[in-house]
């Protein structure tokens, strides 16, 4: 692993060297708490609901033996034997340029990536590509922020040969700053839809701020297009005269081109090309939208230098993670499928689809539904429509949970869907036990919300097997 240098810090930052025990540090962390915090260089960060500075002392006496700071309070004075420290103007902006200095310091191929829907299972996909390839490091969760980049950035050490960062955003502006931190070789968007309508006027306000991944890449990046969705295929027609690559399911003259050929049980064969190339493959993962998210990953890693044969080979081995069209078994509760990662229209929309396929093999239907957060004053007409998708369907049980329980509820009725419809405003434990008793060993149970409604209780209750928390 790679070591960071206190001198190299202090120049990356523009920092001043308080005091100097260490001079080069196994790691970082900004949590106080870690672990394995002995050796590394503990970075506080400020928070809506919290000041990290608070836990300095904490750090340094559970083995940090370096702090960035940017405030200095007299209490730490005796810390000072303990460790080297650090003072600059905002340790977030520290972070911030340290993460782009060591980026820069080698020899690795960033791929940055955007979406409103889909970016994480095309990370996923692409990691597993990838790592066939090349020793790979990858965003963990939904550390894609302003501070999850730069720890993204930081892992990278000699060995690994690409690095994939995912790039989120809710508003005008974020997507050039993390350009800025990373710095990418390659971009993406994978899509524009209608996630975080709450923070902006219409979609197209939307597609203005994700293609600020485009406009803003250094002038060396390649620029990747999903020729499927309007928005990004708009995108790919203005950005002529710089160095392209397009990946579609319906344009078979995209540079990467699928189309599902058969659905199997729980998964796919498919077949297309890559960049000319034709084959097949059969993949292991559920939900027609993850192919447009595979096709994205290929373009991906074909731009980043893996060879065609070597791509169709390692397709088999891609899976979705956590929460994400997973599907889950059960001893006696038949089976699950959850998808509470993450929740807006179009990831319901494509949910809801995808289900025609397979619900008639189950004959008893059972739909835990949760709140779709961030759609601001559009949330009642989405959760509306959500309720008659939901109502075209025939379930055996529906429930919702959340604030929008209303809003779902007039869809429903609108659907004419004559099954009682369970509104629960919030999670209870009383949903559980209910649940519990109407599902049985033929049962398929449908769990879809966003991530902050924590779904995955339902999920638990129902004992299913080789289901970890996130």
């Amino acid at each position: 692993m790679s070591k960071f240098l206190l001198d190299e810090i202090v120049k990356s930052t523009a920092g001043q060297k308080i005091s100097q025990v260490s001079i080069e540090f196994s790691g970082f962390t900004a949590d106080s708490r870690d672990s394995e915090i002995s050796g590394k260089l503990f970075i506080p960060l400020v928070g809506d609901n919290h000041d990290a500075h608070d836990y300095v002392e904490g750090a340094v006496n559970n083995g940090a033996t370096g702090v960035i700071v940017h405030e200095w309070r007299d209490s730490w004075e005796p810390l000072k034997k303990k460790a080297s420290f650090i003072q600059v103007k905002d340790t977030l902006g520290a972070l911030q340029n340290f993460s782009s200095f060591w980026r820069e310091k080698f020899e690795v191929t960033v791929i940055g990536l955007t979406g409103s829907n889909g970016k994480t299972t095309t990370k996923d996909f692409l990691y597993q590509i990838l790592q066939k390839h090349g020793e790979c490091v990858a965003s963990q969760g939904s550390f894609n922020n302003h501070w999850g980049v730069p720890f993204t950035l930081l892992k990278i050490n000699e060995n690994h040969k690409f690095c994939i960062v995912e790039m989120g955003m809710n508003h005008p502006g974020e997507l050039t700053s993390l350009n800025e931190i990373a710095k990418p070789d390659i971009v993406v968007v994978t899509n524009v839809g209608r996630a975080h309508m709450g923070h902006f006027k219409d979609i197209e306000e939307i597609a203005r701020a994700k293609e600020e991944i485009y406009v803003s890449a250094p002038k060396k990046a390649k620029f990747v297009f999903n020729l499927d969705n309007p928005w990004t295929k708009k995108m790919f027609m203005d950005h002529q005269g710089r160095e392209l690559y397009a990946y579609s399911t319906k344009d078979f003259s995209a540079d990467v081109y699928f189309k599902i050929k058969r659905t199997l049980a729980k998964g796919y064969e498919i077949e297309g090309q890559i960049n000319g190339f034709l084959g097949k493959a059969q993949v292991s993962f559920w939900g027609e939208q993850n192919i447009e998210n595979l096709s994205a990953a290929v373009c991906l890693a074909s731009v980043a230098g893996m060879g065609p044969n070597s791509i169709w080979k390692s397709l088999e081995d891609c899976h979705t993670g956590w929460g994400r069209n997973q599907w889950l078994e059960t001893e006696s509760c038949g089976e699950i499928l959850f998808d509470g990662y993450n929740a807006n229209p179009d990831s319901f929309k494509a949910l809801l689809s995808n289900l025609k396929t397979t619900f008639d093999s189950y004959k008893h239907k059972v739909g835990v539904l949760g709140e779709m957060l961030e759609l601001g004053e559009k949330s009642a007409e989405e959760h509306e429509n959500l309720g008659k998708l939901a109502g075209a369907l025939d379930w055996s049980e529906m429930i919702f949970v959340g604030d929008s329980g209303e809003s779902f509820k007039r869809g429903w009725e609108l659907s004419k869907n004559p099954k009682k419809l369970i509104i629960l405003n919030t999670y209870k434990e009383s949903l559980d036990i209910d649940l519990a008793s109407v599902v049985h060993d033929g049962t398929l149970t449908v769990i879809k919300g966003s991530r902050g409604g924590a779904l995955e209780r339902v999920v638990e209750r129902l004992s299913p097997k080789r289901f970890t928390q996130k």
